[in-house]
C-alpha cells in the first residue's frame, strides 16, 4: 500500500487509525469524536446535529424528546449526539427521555428482542414526542416497533433520522426525516486535512467539526397533516417531484381517491384547495431558487412545474410583488 497511494481516509473506529498502518501512511479519520488518539479526524458536530433536531420537533409540536442510538461503546457518535441534545434540553429545564442502554450490546441483543423492547419504551414514553435516531437503520427499527406498539407516527411519536440516504428514507412507511450529514464538505474538508498530513504540514487541530447540514423533512416528523393522512401523503409526493405533477385530479387518481375529496380534505386541513396550496408551494420553492441559486428561469420553471417563463415572472411579480430580477439583487 506504501508504494500505490500517498494517503487514505478511514471509517474505522481507532483514534490512531488501522493497527496496521500506524506511522506508515497519512490517515484521516471519518470516525470517532473522543478527543484521544493521534489520528487527524473530521466530523460532523453533535451540538449542531442537537440544535437542528430541537428546533425541529418545537416548529413540529412535539413537547417531549427522546434518543435511541447504536448501544454499542465501539461506536458512541450516535450517544455524543444525544449527550448534546441532554445537555440543551437540561439548559431548558427538561428532560431527555433517552431508550435504556443496560448492558445490552449488539452480540448478545437480537432484532427481534430490540423491536419488543423499544414497543414497550415507545409506548410508556409522554406524547407528543419526538425521538432523534442515530442513523436511518435505527431510525427504521423505530418505525417497526411503533407499528408493534400501536402508536402512530407522526401523530403520537415523530422519528428524526441522521444520514438521508434518500433511496431508503423514499422507500419506508411513513417515509422518514432525516437529518443531512453534508458529505461533501466532509469529503472536500477531509482531502484538505489529507493533503497538510501528507506535505507534513503543522496540524492546527486534532478534529475539524463541521456543521450538519438540513433537516429533509418527510412524512415521519410531518405533524401538520397527521390527521388528515391523504393530505399528508399527497403532499410528499408533490414535494419530492412537483415539476412532475400534472393536476389535483392526476394525483387523486394517484391516491385512490376523487378529486373531490382530496380536495375537500385539502381544505379542511389547509384553508385552501388542493391546487392551490401546491400554486403557492410552487412559487415559495421558486423564490428560493432565485434567492439561493445560479439557476436560470427556464431551469427553475422545470425544476417546480410552472408552465412558461413569462407565468413564472408575472406570478413572482403578483405574490411577492417584486420581480424575479429584484429578488435576486436582493439576495
Amino acid at each position: 500500500m506504501e508504494n500505490r497511494v500517498d494517503g487514505i481516509l478511514t471509517e474505522g473506529g481507532y483514534p490512531d487509525g488501522p493497527p496496521g498502518l500506524i506511522g506508515k501512511i497519512p490517515m484521516v479519520g471519518l470516525r470517532h469524536p473522543e478527543d484521544v488518539g493521534n489520528l487527524p479526524r473530521v466530523l460532523v458536530d453533535p451540538r449542531s446535529v442537537a440544535e437542528k433536531a430541537f428546533a425541529h420537533f418545537q416548529k413540529q409540536g412535539a413537547e417531549h424528546l427522546g434518543v435511541f442510538h447504536d448501544l454499542s461503546p465501539q461506536y458512541p457518535e450516535g450517544r455524543f449526539r444525544a449527550e448534546a441534545l441532554h445537555s440543551l434540553l437540561k439548559k431548558k429545564g427538561r428532560r431527555l427521555h433517552a431508550f435504556p442502554n443496560g448492558p445490552r450490546c449488539s452480540e448478545k441483543w437480537g432484532f427481534r428482542n430490540q423491536i419488543d423492547d423499544l414497543a414497550d419504551w415507545m409506548h410508556q414514553l409522554p406524547k407528543p414526542c419526538g425521538i432523534l435516531a442515530g442513523d436511518d437503520e435505527h431510525a427504521l427499527r423505530l418505525l417497526l416497533a411503533a407499528a408493534e406498539a400501536g402508536v402512530s407516527i407522526p401523530h403520537d411519536i415523530s422519528v428524526l433520522s441522521y444520514g438521508n440516504d434518500d433511496l431508503f428514507c423514499d422507500a419506508m412507511h411513513p417515509s422518514l426525516s432525516s437529518i443531512d450529514p453534508r458529505s461533501e464538505d466532509i469529503g472536500q474538508e477531509c482531502l484538505r486535512v489529507l493533503l497538510d498530513e501528507i506535505n507534513g504540514r503543522k496540524r492546527k487541530q486534532q478534529i475539524t467539526w463541521l456543521p450538519c447540514g438540513d433537516i429533509i423533512q418527510r412524512e415521519s416528523t410531518d405533524r401538520r397533516f397527521s390527521g388528515f393522512p391523504y393530505v399528508q401523503r399527497a403532499v410528499q409526493i408533490f414535494e419530492q417531484d412537483m415539476a412532475e405533477i400534472g393536476s389535483a385530479r392526476e394525483l387523486a387518481d394517484t391516491l385512490g381517491v376523487s378529486h373531490n375529496t382530496l380536495n375537500s380534505m385539502f381544505r379542511k386541513a389547509t384553508g385552501n384547495s388542493t391546487w392551490a396550496y401546491f400554486r403557492k408551494r410552487r412559487l415559495d420553492h421558486a423564490k428560493h431558487l432565485l434567492e439561493r441559486t445560479d439557476y436560470g428561469l427556464a431551469e427553475i420553471c422545470a425544476e417546480t412545474g410552472i408552465a412558461t417563463v413569462s407565468q413564472l415572472s408575472k406570478d413572482i411579480k403578483n405574490t411577492f410583488g417584486k420581480t424575479p430580477r429584484d429578488l435576486r439583487i436582493n439576495e
